[in-house]
């Protein structure tokens, strides 16, 4: 769930509302884990805030670096952290993240593309995961 998220210029008028009653009812119904993408409402995580209505496992998700990664799992603010971009960029992130390694950065142009080119590639310049 993405609660404050917006997709062409469509969001939710209440997304603190929303997102609750909808973690509330996924939670009666026991599914065993929700996954919640980390862009704030109102300076707020959401991940955060659904931890009031979902009592199992919360995976957060946004673009982590490997220390903020590790702070959101040692702060509580999810069970398990979510790598979607980085790993397309970087088959071998688990390697480069336990190692301290440079990422290479993803470029969406590729993505999915039937290719090699943005899988594979050296690492150029970019920063520290």
């Amino acid at each position: 769930m993405s609660p404050g998220g917006s997709h062409k210029g469509i969001r939710d008028d209440n997304p603190l509302e929303t997102f609750a009653s909808l973690a509330r009812a996924l939670d009666r119904e026991g599914i065993a884990y929700l996954h919640v993408l980390e862009e704030p409402i109102a300076e707020l995580s959401p991940a955060r805030l659904m931890q009031d209505h979902f009592h199992r496992t919360l995976v957060s998700s946004r673009s982590y670096t490997r220390d903020s990664a590790e702070e959101a799992l040692e702060s509580g603010v999810a069970d398990f952290v979510a790598f979607g971009r980085a790993f397309t960029a970087n088959p071998d992130l688990v390697e480069k993240l336990r190692t301290n390694r440079l990422l290479a950065l993803p470029d969406p142009k590729t993505f999915y593309s039937g290719g090699a080119r943005g899988y594979i590639e050296e690492v150029t310049a970019t920063g520290r995961c």
